[in-house]
């Protein structure tokens, strides 16, 4: 939420979907959410097995017009030091300033 904030103040607009609204998921609701062309999940998991490969897998079989997607999330990987979700966040990328500018880059085509 903090990334969508921080985009809305540089006038990139966007809607934000949490699942547990959508689970099971509703191919049909999540086809429609794409219609700008541009989808962003970020899950705050690892990468393997998470959401934004059924995502991508429904928008693949719906037909979906996609400009942009991208999936953020942990990398699959072994963990490394312990750290607090705020410092993993910022490692991974996950964080509401850097998933902003990676948003923002992405909508810009310099990502």
């Amino acid at each position: 939420l903090r990334a969508a904030e921080q985009l809305e103040r540089q006038g990139v607009h966007m809607s934000v979907y949490g699942l547990h609204t959508l689970k099971p998921l509703d191919a049909g609701e999540i086809c429609t959410a794409a219609g700008t062309g541009r989808v962003f999940v970020v899950e705050e998991q690892q990468r393997s097995a998470g959401v934004g490969g059924d995502i991508a897998r429904i928008l693949l079989e719906g037909g979906a017009q996609l400009k942009t997607f991208r999936s953020f999330a942990v990398p699959d990987q072994f963990a490394g030091p312990v750290l607090s979700w705020q410092e993993q966040a910022e490692e991974y990328g996950l964080s509401g300033g850097r998933l902003a500018q990676s948003i923002l880059d992405a909508v810009k085509g310099t990502a």
